[in-house]
């Protein structure tokens, strides 16, 4: 089945990639169910398997047929955030948001602890280990973004920081691919644009150019390009609220 353009599917990810025909999509931009975070009343939903293995070999499941329908010079982005382990009492453990009570109080979460080979407590990684399982299926990870986040939730913790970013992974599938760098390019800063200045006419060593230095030692002519610096690996971004 070739998929209309401008269409919204609704239904199980890996049923509805597995209908698409290969290398048909150019970018994936997606943010799939946090382990153990929250309960969508869906049969066989992403995010309430038994442990986090059992978690992250469902996503990348569903992320080898995405890699197969995703164009040779295509790009995949994925935001995925973190759990807490609190062994019997469920996967989220602490610092539960209003958005998670309702899951809070079921006895799916309450049963479910999902990182027994875990301390009790700690954060158990899962992005992480998302991006190393999907590194062993060949993925190519360039970047792991960070998506800091000024109005983040509060936290009824009191013996740790309040989280307040989250992880945007960068996947290809080939080494060549479609990325417009000047599309994203930031303004040059006020300290780029003085060292600049300060570096023309010197040689690698940093010393000026003149007639006692060795001929060798050619100045450096150094230029900024116009349109913008290389952007930073990290995005300031508000939430909704």
């Amino acid at each position: 089945m070739k998929p209309e353009i401008n269409k919204i599917y609704c239904g199980d990810a890996l049923k509805i990639l597995k209908s698409w025909p290969n290398e048909f999509v150019d970018c994936v931009i997606t943010s799939p169910p946090y382990f153990q975070m929250r309960d969508y009343g869906v049969d066989g939903q992403i995010g309430l398997e038994k442990t986090y293995q059992e978690y992250i070999a469902k996503l990348v499941a569903v992320f080898n047929e995405v890699k197969r329908v995703l164009k040779k010079d295509g790009t995949c982005f994925v935001n995925l955030g973190d759990t807490y382990n609190s062994g019997s009492k469920g996967g989220s453990g602490e610092g539960e948001t209003t958005n998670n009570l309702q899951f809070a109080k079921t006895k799916e979460h309450q049963r479910r602890g999902g990182g027994q080979d875990l301390s009790e407590k700690s954060a158990m990684l899962i992005p992480e280990r998302f991006a190393i399982a999907m590194v062993e299926e060949k993925w190519i990870l360039r970047n792991k973004l960070i998506w800091v986040k000024p109005n983040a939730m509060p936290e009824s913790v009191q013996d740790r920081w309040k989280r307040a970013h989250e992880y945007i992974f960068f996947f290809v599938k080939n080494k060549k691919y479609y990325f417009e760098l000047d599309a994203i390019r930031t303004p040059h800063k006020q300290i780029s644009i003085d060292r600049n200045k300060y570096e023309q006419g010197k040689n690698a060593l940093g010393i000026n150019v003149n007639s006692i230095t060795k001929p060798s030692d050619s100045p450096r002519k150094i230029t900024l390009i116009p349109l913008g610096a290389v952007p930073p690996d990290y995005f300031v971004v508000n939430t909704n609220s």
